[in-house]
């Protein structure tokens, strides 16, 4: 599938990191907040900075860079250890040091105001380094808090979703119904329902797709949404389709495209070789 520049031929466009990012600013009496609070610090600071380390987890950052992006981290332990944990945790992840930020991640857990917020602004930074795997099983664990937020929810399953755990983000988004709570559903609840398990087994398209947002973060590439969605197969079945936007310009995204295509072809995902999931990427860049 060809790539083409802009997006409004994207149904369902799920932000990888900016969006959900600014949802899970830090508030001491809230927990979350829409907008940068105009609260004293240090929660202002950490809003701050936790901007600054996620665009620096997508476009990169100097050496130098990073070192004092530590150091104003290492200063907010003086007034709230979590914060600085989860700042820490987010400059190794930029540092590429990812056994060292699940490390620090599993600090700021004991010093966390609201757990349900730490999980899910560490769910941002598991995203942003293409941890697949671990996004699912950071999910898992704690699930049971992350069901009553409404706003988890549908975080979570936007993130889930990116990585290719369809099914497992849509039963999630089921929490919402329970509490009378209406998200819509993001591939299509009925959509998914229609699709054999058996030919559509989760793990597999979760490791295709993890492996394509790997290779295009080493590409420097990183997504900035993700489509997903289900589409007719050219045998009159039906395929899952994800597709990638990028801040690239579109000649560039073409290359980068055919380059995907036959990194896919060499690890031979059996999903995708059979039609049944299907990958593109398109440009943002007019």
């Amino acid at each position: 599938m060809p790539a083409t520049s802009g997006v409004s031929h994207l149904g369902k466009v799920l932000c990888t990191i900016a969006v959900i990012a600014v949802a899970l600013h830090a508030d001491w009496d809230a927990g979350i907040t829409f907008s940068v609070t105009t609260k004293a610090a240090p929660q202002d600071r950490f809003n701050e900075l936790l901007d600054r380390g996620l665009l620096a987890l997508s476009n990169g950052i100097s050496p130098f860079e990073l070192k004092c992006f530590e150091r104003d981290a290492e200063r907010l332990k003086k007034t709230d250890a979590g914060l600085a944990f989860e700042l820490l945790a987010l400059a190794a992840a930029i540092g590429g040091r990812l056994d060292e930020a699940d490390t620090l991640f599993e600090k700021a857990l004991p010093h966390s105001r609201q757990t349900v917020f730490t999980v899910q602004r560490y769910m941002i930074v598991l995203a942003g380094t293409a941890q697949t795997e671990k996004m699912l099983s950071l999910f898992r664990r704690f699930e049971s808090v992350l069901r009553n937020s409404p706003a988890a929810i549908d975080n979570m399953s936007r993130a889930l979703t990116t990585a290719g755990w369809l099914f497992t983000a849509e039963a999630f988004r089921g929490e919402a119904e329970r509490m009378g709570i209406d998200i819509p559903s993001i591939v299509g609840s009925a959509s998914l329902a229609k699709l054999d398990r058996t030919e559509f087994p989760e793990e597999k398209i979760a490791e295709a797709v993890g492996f394509s947002h790997r290779y295009l973060r080493e590409r420097g590439a990183s997504p900035e949404a993700v489509e997903a969605c289900i589409v007719p197969s050219e045998d009159g079945t039906s395929a899952v389709f994800f597709q990638f936007a990028l801040e690239r310009p579109a000649d560039e995204v073409v290359d980068l495209e055919w380059d995907l295509f036959g990194e896919l072809s060499k690890q031979q995902f059996a999903i995708q070789r059979s039609g049944r999931l299907v990958f593109g990427l398109t440009s943002l860049t007019a």
